[in-house]
C-alpha cells in the first residue's frame, strides 16, 4: 500500500482562498520588488495537490533551501494579506485590531482618544458573547479610566461603572465555564456503554444537573450561557435516557435563542447551530418521527451554504450525508439508501471522515443489503468490520456488526454453526465490556430462535427491546436492524 502523503499546510491554505482573497493577495504583494517571485511561487503551488521540493526546485530554478525560505515567507505574506483583507469584515479581527490601536493611542499619551476608541469597539461587540476579547476590552477600558487625570466625580463614576461591569462579566464567564465543564462531564458519563444499568452514574448525572440548575436559577443569562445551559439539559435528558421529549424542548430553546441574535453572533456560533440540529435529529430518530428529518436536513444545508468557516461547513455536510442515509434506512427505502451511499461516498471521504465514520457507513450499507435479503453481499461488506485488524469503531457500531452477523447466519440457514457464532459473540462482548442489557436480550433471542424457531415468542422479545430502547439513547442496532427484522419474522411465521 503506498504511503499516505502528509498534507502541506501552505498548499491547503492556498486552495482554501476565495477569489476575493486571491485578488487582494495579488494587490497586496504588487507593490514590493519581489512580488513577482512570490506570485510565481503562489501560482505554482495553487496548481499542486502536494508539495514536491525536487520538482519545484527544477521548475523555479531555486535551491531547496532558498525554496523552503521563500515558501515560509510566502506563508507569512499570505497570513498578513488575509489579516488585512478581513480586518473590517471579520468580527474577531475588528475587535483584536481595535484593542491594538487603543494600546498604541494610550502609549502616545492620547488617553481620552484611546478611551473613546475602545468604547466604540466595545459597543460593536457581541452582546451575548463571553469571549476573552470582551474581557480584554473591558480591562483596557478600566485601566484607561483610572489613568485619566485630574480625577473627579465623573471620572470616579466611570471607574466604578467599568469595574462593576468587568466583575459582572468575569462572574458570567466563570458561570459559562462551569456550564461547559458540567456538559463535558455529562458526555463522559454517557460514553459508558452500560450507564443505563449503573445507578452510581445516574446519581452523579442528577447531581450535576442539580448543580447546573442551582447556578442558573434566578439569573438573566447572557445568550451564550443560556444556550450552554439548555444544551446541557438536552444532553442530560437524551444521552442519559431520561426523557427524549424534554431533550427536544431544550434543543429548540437553544435554536430559538440563536435565531433571535445578531448576524455577527450567528456567524460566530454557527457551529453550535449545526450541533443543535444534529441533536434534534437524534431525538427525532429515537422517537421515530421521521417527518421532521427533512426539515432538519434542509437547515443543515442552509448552514453549509453560509459564509462561515470551512470547518463548520464540513461538519454540516458530513451530518447531511449521515442522516440522509439513516432516513432512507429507517423508512425502508433500502435501494435508495444504497444508491445514495454509492453516489456520495467519494465526496463524504473528502470531508476528513474518520475511521469510525467510514466503519459506520459500511455497517449501514450491510444493514440495507440485509433488509433486501442480499445476504452474501451484506456479509462481504460486514466481514472487514469483524476481523482482528478492523478499523477503529464506536461501541454501537461494534455491537451492531456482531449482531447483524448472527442474524445473517440465521437467515441463510447456517444453523449448525450458529452455536459457535453465538459463543464467539458472547466472548467478544464480555471481553470488550459490551455485555449490556440490550446485548443480553439479543443473545437470548438468537438462542431461542436457534432452538425453537417455529415457536419463538417474537412479540415478547420486541416488547423487551421497546422497553430497553425507550430508556436508551439513539442506537443503530435497535432502530434499523432488530425491530424491522422481528416484524418481518413475525409475518413470515403467520399461518
Amino acid at each position: 500500500m503506498p504511503a499516505v502523503r502528509k498534507q502541506d499546510n501552505l498548499i491547503q491554505l492556498i486552495h482554501s482562498l476565495t477569489p476575493s482573497e486571491k485578488k487582494h493577495f495579488r494587490q497586496y504583494i504588487a507593490e514590493g520588488e519581489t512580488g513577482k517571485d512570490y506570485a510565481k511561487l503562489f501560482d505554482t503551488l495553487q496548481k499542486a495537490d502536494h508539495y514536491d521540493a525536487e520538482a519545484l526546485s527544477r521548475e523555479l530554478k531555486k535551491s531547496k533551501k532558498n525554496l523552503a525560505d521563500d515558501k515560509e515567507y510566502l506563508q507569512e505574506i499570505l497570513l498578513r494579506s488575509l489579516n488585512n483583507f478581513h480586518a473590517q469584515t471579520m468580527y474577531k479581527a475588528r475587535v483584536f485590531n481595535g484593542i491594538i490601536e487603543t494600546n498604541i493611542l494610550a502609549a502616545k499619551g492620547l488617553v481620552h482618544f484611546a478611551l473613546a476608541h475602545i468604547r466604540k469597539i466595545k459597543k460593536g461587540m457581541l452582546t451575548g458573547d463571553e469571549d476573552i476579547l470582551y474581557y480584554q476590552a473591558l480591562a483596557l477600558e478600566a485601566n484607561l479610566v483610572s489613568a485619566i487625570t485630574p480625577g473627579g466625580l465623573k471620572e470616579n463614576e466611570w471607574a466604578k461603572k467599568t469595574g462593576d461591569e468587568l466583575v459582572s462579566r468575569l462572574e458570567a464567564g466563570a458561570l459559562n465555564n462551569r456550564m461547559v465543564s458540567l456538559s463535558s462531564r455529562i458526555q463522559d458519563l454517557s460514553a459508558d456503554i452500560k450507564y443505563i444499568e449503573n445507578k452510581a452514574v445516574q446519581k452523579e448525572a442528577r447531581q450535576l444537573m442539580e448543580e447546573a440548575t442551582r447556578l442558573a436559577k434566578g439569573k438573566k443569562l447572557p445568550s451564550r450561557i443560556y444556550m450552554n445551559y439548555h444544551n446541557l439539559l438536552s444532553q442530560y435528558y437524551f444521552f442519559l435516557g431520561v426523557d427524549t421529549r424534554l431533550a427536544m424542548q431544550n434543543v429548540r430553546k437553544v435554536i430559538e435563542r440563536y435565531e433571535s441574535e445578531t448576524k455577527d453572533f450567528k456567524q460566530f456560533y454557527a457551529y453550535l447551530y449545526c450541533d443543535c440540529y444534529t441533536d434534534l435529529l437524534q431525538c427525532v430518530f429515537e422517537l421515530r418521527e421521521y417527518n421532521e428529518v427533512g426539515h432538519c436536513i434542509e437547515k443543515l444545508k442552509e448552514i453549509a451554504a453560509q459564509k462561515i468557516s470551512r470547518q463548520v461547513q464540513i461538519r454540516a455536510e458530513r451530518r447531511i450525508f449521515h442522516f440522509s442515509v439513516l432516513l432512507r434506512t429507517a423508512t425502508g427505502e433500502h435501494e435508495k439508501a444504497l444508491k445514495f451511499i454509492e453516489a456520495n461516498i467519494a465526496a463524504y471521504k473528502e470531508l476528513t471522515s474518520t475511521d469510525e465514520d467510514l466503519a459506520l457507513v459500511e455497517l449501514l450499507k450491510a444493514i440495507n443489503l440485509f433488509h433486501l435479503q442480499r445476504y452474501d453481499e451484506a456479509l462481504s461488506v460486514l466481514l472487514p468490520l469483524l476481523s482482528s485488524d478492523a478499523p477503529s469503531q464506536l461501541p454501537e457500531t461494534r455491537i451492531s456488526a456482531r449482531a447483524l452477523n448472527l442474524m445473517i447466519q440465521y437467515e441463510i440457514g447456517n444453523l449448525a454453526s450458529l452455536p459457535n457464532y453465538l459463543r464467539a459473540a458472547q466472548r467478544f462482548f464480555t471481553n470488550e465490556g459490551l455485555m449490556t442489557r440490550e446485548v443480553t436480550i439479543f443473545l437470548k433471542l438468537m438462542r431461542h430462535l436457534h432452538k425453537h424457531s417455529a415457536r419463538a415468542p417474537l412479540a415478547e422479545f420486541q416488547k423487551n427491546f421497546e422497553e430497553v430502547y425507550s430508556a436508551h439513547r439513539f442506537e443503530i442496532i435497535g432502530y434499523f436492524v432488530i425491530w424491522p427484522w422481528l416484524s418481518r419474522l413475525a409475518k413470515k411465521k403467520k399461518p
